[in-house]
């Protein structure tokens, strides 16, 4: 269950998920933006259902990853 305010919503996850790691609380569509506290990352680069690992396999990120020269 996760709270923000006084809204709680409820998200079955999907894989293991590494400490620290994020997972998506709703589909998110490919081509979408991805944002974490607030502020946009990345866009989505295929369908993440609810539930699953959002890192840099499903995710074209907005700053540079350092791995791509």
């Amino acid at each position: 269950v996760l709270s923000v305010g006084r809204d709680e919503t409820i998200v079955e996850i999907k894989e293991e998920i590494s400490f620290g790691h994020k997972f998506s609380l709703g589909k998110i569509f490919q081509g979408e933006e991805i944002t974490k506290y607030g502020t946009a990352i990345g866009l989505a680069t295929q369908i993440i259902e609810a539930g699953f690992h959002v890192h840099t396999h499903n995710v074209e990120g907005f700053r540079a990853r350092g791995d791509k020269q």
